[in-house]
């Protein structure tokens, strides 16, 4: 083997490991930013299921108030 494709190969080998040293910067960058994204959206889930909460305790109480002035009894699970 020649001295100059020994440097060829050094050279080649240099860019293949720069570009994977990119690529994984990359991949890692895309990583933190996917787990950002996840903790919005867990975030945000997490908001959406309180509101429905809520709102499905007032509309049980609405019930619990319409069977009350139609004089039946509330359901006595509902407390």
């Amino acid at each position: 083997m020649t001295e100059r494709t020994m440097e060829e190969r050094v050279a080649t080998l240099e860019q293949v490991v720069a570009t994977q040293s990119d690529m994984l910067i990359k991949l890692v960058e895309m990583m933190n930013h996917l787990g950002q994204e996840t903790a919005g959206l867990s975030e945000r889930l997490q908001a959406v299921s309180d509101s429905n909460a809520q709102r499905l305790e007032k509309i049980g109480n609405m019930f619990q108030s319409l069977v009350s002035q139609m004089g039946g009894k509330p359901d006595a699970s509902s407390n």
